[in-house]
């Protein structure tokens, strides 16, 4: 083997004849892999590498050890290694312990990879370029024996004549390339490219100057594309959406690690999700497209209705044990009310009334909170009839500004064409107290907060027809007619935290004996009921809105 060139990593001539040796094959190729699990076996080391160093990067052409990570990238800076230091030497470099070693202990191999022996012999070609290394690696100290380096040097010399065959391999197919322009980058003659226009998936390739040299039948109905009009073009200039795109990152990790990558990402010119892998060939890349929005749509509707039958489960269970509490618990209330106001009638317990007031009082309250239970639990009667939602808006106008701060004004909008909806009168005045109550708190917690009075909060009944499924909180609705309650504050808004919980039974963000955390729940169950939906939409700082859809009434 003749003498070493120069130990410049930056040396033109080591540099295309790295670029040579790994153009012919993709890395990693399996002779690597086996020599690399003969090194770990044979020194008794959990990681080996066989690494190709350029003026940047360290790749692993072979590893047996590497950390998922490392894995799928395969490959670090070269500020990060150690093999960089053989190939500027072009010597083996011994390391028992590298946390003591003046001049390593606190590069980054050490300090961040966690390197402490370190055992590498340079992988040189017969023209004297140093193009890597064959090292072995442990995480903990250990000495090195002569025997140890003459066996990787005898194992790096079949790696580098490796290197000089795919390099030739290279020039061979240039040439034949030169023969034969029919050659794609798949370095398929003309014929094979029928296979290519008849498969599911879209094909792209392209040469190492990201020239397009072929497009598949399947991949220009994708992309909306004459291929005529797109083979010698430059591919980031034709479709200049994927420099900026994860696809576009992926493509540039191939071509410059020359490693299969795979990646879904959006094409927004069609709006549809791709699943697309790199594959590095000899002459350049071949890139295949699959259209996985239909996959992607029916994930995302599975988890969503996973979630909605989820909380409607929870709801159900907590429905049942609150209504059951309600209705022992209101017997016990109608005991101690009825026993109460028969002592105040008892001339004998006189002096004791304001106490016997506060208990009947006390009770009241508590059945109206049971009222509320039942309510949520679904186990009150429910009477619907046809009604004018509107309307009881505005004669409930008077009560619901009652429910704001003194400094905060209530407005109301009702449409001249609200329609009408199928509902019991007495669960759109509880729904309209609640979420007004709500939006009240929240106004009070801002002026608290931000030390801000005044503002508004409004209320309107408008008409809406929705043309596609709407996801909501309670549900998917359908598309239709359908009647839109909007409460509109300009509060704190709801952190992203709570948002998800803010309609479960008993959660309540308010101190303690301001809120029973049934209000909202409330709500939840006669949307519910009603087979409508709802939709919060919220900001930090601005506020909060929340859109009650009911199906419109069909007379």
């Amino acid at each position: 083997m003749a003498l070493p060139l120069s130990s410049d990593l930056f040396t033109s001539g080591r540099l295309e004849a790295l670029r040579q040796a790994a153009r012919s094959r993709p890395f990693p190729h399996p002779s690597f892999d086996a020599i690399t699990r003969l090194v770990a076996r044979q020194l008794d080391v959990p990681l080996a590498l066989v690494s190709l160093v350029d003026d940047r990067q360290q790749y692993f052409a072979g590893a047996t050890g590497l950390t998922a990570e490392l894995l799928t990238c395969r490959s670090v800076p070269s500020s990060h290694s150690l093999c960089h230091r053989v190939v500027t030497s072009q010597e083996p470099l011994r390391v028992a312990d590298a946390r003591r070693h003046p001049e390593l202990f606190d590069t980054p191999a050490v300090t961040e990879f966690g390197v402490v022996a370190y055992l590498g012999v340079p992988i040189t070609t017969s023209s004297g370029h140093t193009l890597g290394s064959l090292c072995a690696i442990a995480p903990f100290a250990r000495p090195w024996l002569d025997d140890d380096e003459r066996f990787l040097r005898d194992l790096a010399e079949p790696i580098a004549s490796e290197l000089e065959l795919r390099a030739e391999l290279a020039v061979r197919d240039e040439e034949r390339r030169q023969v034969d322009p029919s050659i794609d980058a798949e370095g398929l003659p003309a014929r094979g490219v029928d296979i290519l226009e008849n498969i599911h998936e879209g094909v792209l390739s392209v040469d190492r100057q990201w020239r397009i040299t072929f497009v598949n039948r399947r991949l220009s109905r994708i992309l909306g594309v004459e291929r005529e009009a797109t083979i010698g073009q430059d591919l980031w200039a034709t479709f200049p959406f994927l420099d900026s795109s994860s696809i576009g990152k992926a493509l540039r990790t191939a071509a410059t690690t020359r490693f299969p990558t795979h990646t879904e990402a959006a094409i927004p010119s069609v709006r549809r999700w791709f699943e697309v892998r790199a594959i590095p060939v000899r002459n350049g890349m071949s890139i295949y497209v699959n259209d996985v929005t239909d996959r992607r749509e029916a994930e995302a509707a599975l988890a969503l209705r996973e979630a909605q039958l989820r909380h409607a489960q929870k709801m159900d269970a907590i429905g049942t044990l609150a209504g059951g509490v309600a209705h022992d618990f209101n017997n016990v209330l109608a005991v101690i009310r009825a026993s109460a106001e028969l002592m105040q009638s008892d001339p004998a317990v006189a002096a004791d009334r304001a106490e016997l007031r506060d208990i009947v009082q006390a009770t009241t309250r508590a059945a109206g909170l049971t009222r509320q239970l039942l309510e949520f639990s679904k186990h009150k009667a429910v009477r619907p009839c046809v009604m004018d939602a509107g309307e009881t808006l505005r004669s409930l106008a008077p009560v619901l500004q009652r429910l704001m701060p003194r400094t905060v004004t209530l407005e109301t909008f009702v449409d001249p064409q609200t329609p009408m909806i199928l509902a019991d009168p007495g669960q759109i005045e509880q729904l309209l107290m609640s979420l007004v109550s709500n939006a009240g708190d929240a106004m009070r917690e801002a002026a608290r907060e931000l030390v801000r009075d005044g503002g508004t909060v409004q209320v309107a009944c408008t008409p809406l027809t929705v043309l596609v499924p709407q996801h909501t909180v309670v549900g998917t609705l359908p598309p239709g007619a359908y009647l839109q309650l909007r409460i509109k504050d300009v509060g704190l808004g709801i952190s992203a935290d709570i948002l998800p919980r803010i309609f479960e039974p008993f959660f309540s963000t308010k101190p303690n004996g301001r809120g029973a955390g049934l209000g909202l729940a409330t709500a939840f169950g006669i949307v519910q009921q009603s087979g409508g939906g709802i939709l919060v939409e919220t900001h930090s700082g601005r506020g909060t809105t929340i859109r009650v859809l009911w199906p419109v009434a069909h007379l």
